[in-house]
């Protein structure tokens, strides 16, 4: 393997490439913005005792305290130590799209809290923080500044023409791009809206902007953030005439990201937000020895393992993690079934024929979701993402214990794969559809996006009976049997098992002869995988298992190597 650059000489090799002759003065101001970031701790690897779960950081509400020290107070009493770290979406003063239309980049929104909690909480356990660095909200400090003509703030955002040809521009909207507004001197200007119009594009051709990410992705650093996510950064720049996605300059600018954390920390993780088809999607991991993204999300893996318990069949879902390559042990996937968006249709484009992509919009709609769409460049609406809870989704059609068990099953997939697991705080607790602010908003993600008051939690988590307590017993019983052995490092060794239909089944195996095999019944009845050329012991019972592992409807078993 090639000698890797050092992290200084990446920076420079990229503003160079960016800005020509200007790289020399930018980079004066980038060495000026890391000398000035003091990291409270250093950050840990990842290894098989690594979980995230995402939550928002109201997520939590009690009285005489903020939404954030509850969060605290959350992980302390139910989370750790089987939770390892928490991906808190943005905390940012906020205009719309929960959260991720940000005002004001420096200040903490004082209904979630202050800079203070982030701190503490990233004193109790990992904290993910969530770099919004594509837009900026249109009613915010940035927009209006670039809007009264502020010199410091010219070319900030990108500008367009009207009438620009942006046909060939890959859209996860069905929104216009172009967006005109009033400057205060009575002029208009038309910018780049990739999401909406409340979120305006920012404009890297301009290296204020570049320095101005920078600066706030380091505060994460300062605060005590141990992983950054880069959200929606594939549209990060923008050429007419292009699909404005994916673009080399998008890369050089994670790499240069990447540069200025291994500065600081080799150890702080960058993951890249890119809801696309899986050959784009890894990407961003770069072969070595670039440094780019540390992790990407499994995107695929949402709706493969929709469509396995939809159609009672892991066929898919199999031939698709046979084919998953690991190029590296320095970058991983990170697995997860649902978060505070939907699940993503685009992943399972060329994975799933259209009969079967059509089946999961009509799962999703007989669950209560909605259907959110994208514009191709025809002009054509095509569903983008099926919004709703995941435990709603495995609910459709069934009683509650026979969805409780469907959606238990469904996360041993995640929590088994090669990678690190992520579980979104509402499948923890197995929420259903919040349809009333659903109705409230009409907006489909709200309905994955429900706040907790903390006396209802705890009421709910004492009683064994309810389902949120007999859902998080369950995964937390899982996360422990993942945490215990070595197989399940994020590097360690993956094989996929022939299996019945019926049954998606992986071996693990791990240094210092960890082994270790997870299998899931996706079907509605009883299912058999032959285990020839092994002694096996369940981590539930102890029990010793031979020949054959027998496998109720909907269920799932974990097992490790039987001692000699």
């Amino acid at each position: 393997m090639p000698n890797a650059p050092s992290p200084s000489d990446v920076r420079r090799q990229v503003l160079s490439r960016l800005y020509g002759d200007r790289a020399a003065s930018i980079d004066e101001e980038v060495r000026r913005i890391i000398g000035q970031t003091t990291q409270p701790r250093p950050a840990m690897p990842w290894d098989e005792r690594t979980a995230w779960v995402i939550t928002y950081p109201s997520q939590f509400r009690s009285t005489n305290e903020t939404p954030l020290e509850t969060l605290r107070h959350v992980v302390r009493e139910y989370l750790r130590p089987d939770v390892t770290g928490v991906h808190v979406l943005p905390f940012h003063p906020s205009s719309s799209d929960g959260g991720f239309s940000i005002t004001a980049f420096d200040a903490v929104d004082p209904a979630h809290g202050t800079w203070d909690d982030i701190r503490e909480l990233a004193s109790t356990t990992d904290v993910m923080a969530d770099a919004v660095v594509n837009h900026a909200s249109a009613q915010g400090e940035w927009f209006r500044r670039y809007l009264a003509g502020d010199p410091e703030y010219r070319g900030f955002f990108r500008e367009v023409e009207p009438d620009a040809d942006l046909k060939a521009v890959v859209r996860p909207r069905t929104s216009p791009i172009p967006t005109t507004f009033e400057r205060h001197d009575g002029t208009s200007t038309t910018v780049w809206a990739t999401f909406s119009a409340d979120q305006i594009d920012l404009d890297y051709r301009n290296p204020s902007v570049l320095l101005r990410a920078t600066e706030v992705i380091l505060s994460y650093v300062e605060a005590g953030a141990s992983a950054i996510r880069l959200d929606a950064v594939a549209f990060l720049w923008k050429q007419e005439g292009t699909t404005s996605i994916h673009m080399p300059e998008t890369h050089d600018i994670i790499r240069f990201f990447r540069a200025c954390l291994d500065e600081i920390d080799p150890e702080i993780a960058l993951i890249t937000e890119t809801n696309v088809p899986h050959d784009e999607n890894i990407s961003y991991l770069a072969p070595a020895p670039i440094r780019e993204a540390q992790a990407v999300y499994q995107f695929p893996l949402p709706p493969l393992v929709l469509h396995s318990f939809v159609a009672g069949s892991a066929l898919a879902l199999r031939e698709w993690a046979r084919r998953l390559t690991f190029e590296r042990a320095d970058t991983t996937f990170l697995n997860f079934l649902a978060s505070h968006d939907g699940v993503g249709v685009r992943p399972v484009e060329g994975l799933l024929r259209a009969d079967e992509r059509e089946r999961l919009v009509e799962t999703c709609r007989s669950a209560g979701g909605v259907v959110n769409t994208r514009l191709l460049a025809d002009g054509t609406e095509v569903p983008y993402e099926l919004t709703g809870t995941w435990f709603s989704f495995m609910a459709t059609g069934h009683g509650e214990d026979e969805a409780l068990a469907r959606h238990l099953a469904s996360h041993a997939i995640p929590l088994a794969l090669r990678g690190v697991p992520l579980l979104y705080v509402h499948s923890l607790v197995a929420s259903q559809n919040d349809a009333e602010r659903y109705r409230a908003t009409d907006l489909g993600r709200d309905l994955n996006r429900a706040t907790f008051d903390m006396a209802t939690v705890r009421q709910a988590l004492a009683d064994p009976s309810m389902r949120p307590s007999r859902s998080w017993a369950a995964l937390r019983a899982m996360l422990r049997w993942r945490s215990a052995s070595a197989a399940f490092r994020p590097d360690a060794e993956q094989v996929v098992l022939d299996a019945p239909d019926e049954i998606f089944a992986i071996r693990r195996t791990g240094p210092g002869g960890h082994e270790a095999i997870v299998a899931v019944n996706v079907s509605d009845h009883a299912a058999t995988l032959d285990l020839a050329g092994g002694d096996w012991v369940r981590a539930d019972d102890g029990r010793n298992v031979a020949e054959q592992l027998a496998l109720p409807r909907w269920s799932y078993a974990w097992l490790r190597r039987a001692d000699p």
